[in-house]
């Protein structure tokens, strides 16, 4: 099964370099905790639709290919997960490119499997996204794993500006926990970059408190962002910061 289409987008970044980091589990605010979870979604991601740039999604066997044509392109999912024992790689032209996965059915995004990627990788779900024990991430440019969305247009000029779907405009002091689902990590990421923000799990989420990392060598987990809509800015040097509004964030 495949999917393809084309359009003319050219943004270019910064990457290279070589790291990699362990991440131990982070505790989410939520209406429960949330303890080590069992994987029981797709075994890999359904209703692939390609939302901007040339994209082609094929699958053979446990593992799907994502060949990503454009500097940037987004996808529309119905379901992003990988289930144990299978994985998603992303092709990309370079450490600079970047492709925005976007869940727009029901389910959580449970990463059980293998995602691996030589750019920047992005998942916005909002009902929310757990990589568990057996999950691992692996990606040259970036990984960022958000329960707010950006618009396309936003994403394609690389303006990082998350907004919370279920909220129409901004609103002081914390956002409505109940239509924002957590996010939580038990497996390992790894990243290959000499961006020292991009490249870590960049977990935001209005209703997510974070535990202690017990072994980052790149630096702790980011912080999740919980007043009006945070923004994800892009610095001249080619790191990024992730700001709520509040002066010296």
């Amino acid at each position: 099964m495949a999917y393809k289409a084309n359009s003319t987008n050219s943004h270019r970044s910064f990457g290279g370099g070589a790291r990699s980091f362990r991440l131990l589990p982070a505790f989410l605010a939520s209406t429960s905790l949330i303890v080590n979870p069992v994987f029981a979604g797709d075994l890999l991601p359904t209703g692939g639709s390609v939302a901007s740039g040339s994209v082609s999604i094929g699958t053979s066997g446990t593992t799907m290919t994502v060949t990503q044509g454009s500097d940037k392109a987004i996808v529309n999912w119905n379901g992003f997960s990988i289930g144990q024992g299978h994985a998603v790689n992303f092709v990309q032209p370079d450490a600079s490119s970047a492709i925005l996965n976007r869940v727009t059915g029901s389910a959580t995004s449970d990463i059980a499997g293998a995602l691996t990627g030589n750019g920047q990788v992005y998942i916005i779900n909002p009902n929310g996204i757990a990589i568990t024990s057996t999950g691992t991430v692996k990606v040259g440019g970036g990984f960022v794993a958000s329960t707010l969305d950006v618009s396309d247009g936003d994403f394609r000029h690389r303006r990082f500006v998350c907004r919370n779907r279920h909220v129409q405009r901004p609103i002081p002091g914390i956002q409505n926990e109940s239509a924002c689902r957590p996010i939580t990590s038990f497996g390992r990421c790894r990243r290959r970059s000499r961006w020292q923000t991009i490249g870590r799990p960049a977990c935001q989420s209005p209703s997510e408190r974070r535990g202690p990392a017990k072994h980052a060598e790149i630096g702790p987990l980011q912080l999740p962002l919980r007043r009006r809509w945070p923004r994800l800015r892009q610095r001249c040097d080619g790191r990024r910061s992730v700001r709520d509004g509040r002066p010296g964030y």
